[in-house]
């Protein structure tokens, strides 16, 4: 639920209602800093992955380094909370994209196959298609 404030969570509802309004987080500047100064996300991370370093794509000092596993999700990136989320949306969405066209080369390279599957003859086979001599 929400509240006159537009609260996003009951979490934050509570401790609006507990803290007040939020601060601004010193690392990561969202509002979301409630009763001190790092909010919890950034105050967590402090403290598995140690003082926050600055972000590779924002430059904000909000990234903290974490192992090579996570950091591969990422293609190795330092980047902060916010960094994180948009790079890994970019990259979804340019592999979706990548994927359709995949899709729709692979249906013209099959009626092309199909199209010289019916020929009779060699002098009728119709121009190429790049992508289904590479195939």
């Amino acid at each position: 639920g929400t509240n006159k404030q537009n609260v996003a969570c009951m979490e934050c509802h509570m401790n609006t209602q507990l803290y007040g309004e939020p601060a601004s987080c010193i690392y990561c500047t969202l509002p979301s800093a409630f009763g001190s100064q790092p909010c919890r996300r950034c105050d967590s991370s402090k403290k598995k992955y140690g003082s926050p370093v600055k972000c590779e794509l924002c430059g904000k000092l909000s990234a903290f380094i974490k192992d090579a596993e996570r950091r591969k999700k990422v293609d190795g990136k330092i980047l902060c909370m916010l960094c994180t989320m948009e790079y890994k949306r970019k990259r979804h969405r340019e592999r979706k994209r990548l994927a359709k066209e995949d899709e729709k080369d692979d249906v013209e390279i099959k009626r092309w196959k199909e199209t010289i599957d019916t020929l009779e003859t060699v002098d009728q086979i119709p121009p190429p298609l790049d992508a289904a001599l590479q195939a």
